[in-house]
């Protein structure tokens, strides 16, 4: 029983240090975006609100690293980046709004 008590902490503990290191990861992904120059696109993007969706399988606007495309009906991490373009399309396939985060 004692074993068993003492796999469990071990393996419990060694769970943490990996959460602990992804964490950390992603944070000096974050920084990466930043000093590579990756800003989010809202206002140079405005003119597709309106376009049908099939407008960006047209351009090379979906080739974008930071890019999430979102439907209005859809669901969405609630994780906030700074750099990322956000393209929301509407329930009737046209995009409907251009956000940061």
């Amino acid at each position: 029983m004692r074993l068993l008590y003492c796999l469990l902490l071990v393996f419990s503990l060694a769970a943490c240090q990996g959460a602990e290191s992804t964490a950390s990861s992603e944070s000096n992904a974050v920084d990466a975006n930043t000093e590579e120059g990756i800003v989010c696109k809202k206002e140079e993007l405005q003119y597709l609100i309106g376009q049908p969706e099939s407008v960006l399988a047209e351009s090379n606007i979906v080739a974008s690293k930071n890019l999430r495309i979102l439907r209005a009906d859809g669901f969405a991490t609630q994780d906030y980046s700074e750099n990322r373009t956000n393209i929301v399309i509407g329930t009737d396939g046209k995009i409907s709004d251009i956000t940061c985060g």
